[in-house]
């Protein structure tokens, strides 16, 4: 019941109700996956990565093939210990190999680190994996532009555009690379 509150409070807003909540669920069931991984939700909405990666370490030993919470993990990591968090999204990569979102986080946390090369190769392993993603071809286009060839990342945002319609990702990328 406590947990379910944390639940209620966390959709309504009130962040800080449901990390109480989530914190007297725990007191009353120290091993329960979900309480730890939906505080570490409440403490990344506060922009407290310290404890979001403290409950989010908590699932991954209780349930080290939970994928969110290995993501959200990797995630906030990238905010205090980026190479913590490539070798978390490296992990997770390989855990779940043919998880697409595994390898474009992994490439974003190397493109975040200047391993540009790297990053497009983890990029172009999830544009194999989800051929009709976007995302892959928008974060090629970013590292084309860090190149300054900027005729093959606008290739890659047109690509994004097909591919998606609606993301404005896309062509926000593609009108700044024109720019």
């Amino acid at each position: 019941m406590l947990y379910d509150l944390g639940i209620l409070l966390f959709d309504k807003g009130d962040i800080d109700g449901s990390i109480a909540e989530y914190k007297k669920a725990l007191a009353l069931k120290p091993d329960n996956v979900d309480a730890h991984y939906n505080l570490g939700l409440a403490y990344g909405q506060k922009g407290d990565y310290v404890s979001a990666i403290r409950e989010y370490r908590q699932v991954k030993r209780l349930d080290p093939n939970r994928l969110d919470a290995r993501q959200n993990l990797g995630a906030e990591l990238e905010h205090v210990d980026p190479a913590a968090a490539i070798t978390e999204f490296r992990e997770l990569a390989a855990l779940a190999p043919d998880f697409p979102i595994c390898h474009q986080c992994l490439g974003s946390a190397l493109y975040n680190t200047g391993k540009y090369q790297e990053a497009e190769k983890e990029y172009r392993i999830a544009a194999k994996l989800d051929p009709t993603a976007p995302d892959p071809h928008i974060s090629i286009g970013h590292i084309r532009e860090v190149e300054k060839n900027y005729d093959q990342a606008l290739v890659e945002y047109r690509e994004a555009e097909e591919l998606d319609s609606n993301s404005g990702n896309a062509y926000m990328s593609a009108a700044a690379s024109l720019s």
